[in-house]
């Protein structure tokens, strides 16, 4: 059986791993939404559909 320590390391460790990975896909989708932007822009392309 684990100890309460025990469980509180996992338990922070699984709070840090959820805060990166929701950082990390939070940077990926500025980065899609700047290259639509982007393509938009230099070809007039107002008909590509925007990212949901």
């Amino acid at each position: 059986m684990k100890t309460m320590e025990e469980i509180d390391a996992w338990y922070e460790s699984e709070i840090n791993k959820a805060r990166l990975e929701g950082e990390f896909l939070g940077k990926l989708k500025g980065k899609i939404e700047s290259a639509s932007t982007i393509i938009r822009a230099k070809f007039s392309a107002s008909s590509l559909t925007p990212l949901n």
